[in-house]
């Protein structure tokens, strides 16, 4: 094993140490353990070139330089290359990184002023359901047309476009409405008139009420003289109803007037309340 004569960095005492180690730089330094603790104890006071906190710095990272950052996450920031930049709120200077500045993202020194300057963006707008004056950001207007102050006044639009469970684009059916006489009284007579069954499968009401349903998909149908014909219906048969429409009312009123040809579908309040007496 090679040895050499070499000088200790704590003590200055000369001693024999191992060649390999020192051109390695793995070892060689120090003549005992007790300068080498020393060494390690012995440092200065520095000052953080990111965040400008004062911290503790041994004198071999000194002699090195690399004891310019307080930790980890400062040291990262010192090796990234930034850009100083001003802030277009409140005019102060900072620092970017070149990605951030690509993306136009190094515009704003904090959080603070970026809510301040989208403030400034913003426009007035005139909801269309309640009259009331609210903002909003003028990039969010061209992505789509905002109408609409909030979502109660939103959804509250939303019933003037419905109209049988289905979307009919932008156009307004008044008759999306139900008749005043559409009342829990009135479907629970036709569930009675029918026995609590499915008109289509037969199966019994449980603890799910049964839909009832209008063979003519008219929502007036008590109001405006039309024909009477309501039907009760299971959720899976009622489902099946909201598409092709022309082939369920032709079925449903063929079905429903062979088995009683005056076209009645539900009891009166009298014989409800008989109906009611008879099967307690």
């Amino acid at each position: 094993m090679n040895r050499i004569k070499t000088k200790c960095r704590e003590c200055g005492k000369f001693f024999m140490a191992n060649k390999y180690s020192i051109d390695h730089k793995t070892g060689g330094k120090y003549c005992s353990k007790k300068c080498s603790n020393k060494a390690r104890t012995l440092g200065k006071i520095r000052i953080c070139k990111i965040c400008g906190k004062l911290f503790f710095a041994h004198l071999c990272s000194i002699k090195q330089g690399i004891a310019e950052c307080c930790s980890d996450s400062c040291s990262r920031i010192s090796r990234r290359k930034r850009e100083i930049r001003y802030c277009e709120t409140c005019g102060k200077e900072f620092t970017s990184t070149p990605s951030n500045i690509l993306t136009g993202r190094g515009k704003y020194c904090s959080h603070k002023c970026y809510g301040k300057a989208i403030t400034k963006e913003k426009s007035s707008i005139i909801c269309s359901e309640c009259g009331k004056e609210f903002f909003v950001r003028k990039k969010d207007m061209k992505k789509h047309e905002i109408k609409y102050c909030s979502r109660s006044c939103y959804f509250k639009n939303l019933i003037e476009y419905w109209v049988g469970g289905f979307w009919y684009g932008s156009v307004k059916y008044p008759n999306a409405y139900y008749c005043e006489k559409w009342t829990e009284n009135l479907k629970e007579r036709v569930r009675a008139f029918f026995g609590y069954r499915c008109f289509e499968c037969g199966s019994i009401q449980n603890n799910i009420k049964l839909s009832v349903h209008h063979v003519h998909y008219d929502k007036k149908t008590c109001c405006n003289g039309s024909p009477h014909d309501l039907v009760p219906l299971c959720r899976s048969c009622h489902g099946k109803t909201n598409h092709n429409r022309t082939y369920w009312e032709d079925y449903l009123t063929k079905k429903l007037y062979s088995k009683n040809p005056d076209g009645k579908c539900f009891f009166t309040k009298d014989e409800f309340e008989k109906y009611i007496k008879n099967n307690l």
